[in-house]
């Protein structure tokens, strides 16, 4: 079950029935090296959009530019009244980096308060601190 991080925000693990997924949100991430079955195919009015990295490797080969870029994406379809469903194998640490970006770029959030939010919401998320640091880090431009 997804968590709501704020209204249009969600974090959640890999949605097992994506039917069910998509009737929580707008816009479904995964965050990971799982992908949607082959013959998955979106409903219309909604987006999936597909970010694959592993987190039990170095982060220093996680497409950072990508992840901004992502947030900064979702963020607008926040604004635009979009819900955000970011999802990754367990919905910890991988859809907790992201998901503490979008809220930096979305909300304003700084890095402390962005990472803090994620774990107040979704229990067990973003505990692993090099995916927090990478977070605060991002968001508050000092990497």
């Amino acid at each position: 079950m997804p968590s709501a991080i704020t209204d249009k925000l969600l974090q959640g693990s890999w949605p097992q029935d994506m039917s069910q997924a998509y009737q929580h949100a707008d816009v479904i991430v995964f965050c990971a090296q799982e992908r949607p079955p082959p013959d998955h195919v979106v409903p219309p009015g909604k987006r999936l959009f597909y970010i694959p990295y592993d987190d039990t490797h170095d982060l220093r080969v996680v497409p950072i530019v990508d992840l901004q870029k992502l947030a900064k994406r979702l963020a607008e379809e926040i604004h635009a009244g979009k819900r955000v469903l970011v999802t990754c194998a367990m919905g910890l640490n991988r859809s907790g980096l992201l998901t503490a970006l979008t809220l930096g770029r979305a909300y304003g959030m700084s890095g402390e308060q962005a990472v803090q939010r994620v774990r107040d919401r979704r229990p067990g998320a973003l505990r692993n601190g090099i995916f927090a640091r990478l977070a605060r880090d991002l968001i508050d431009g000092r990497r």
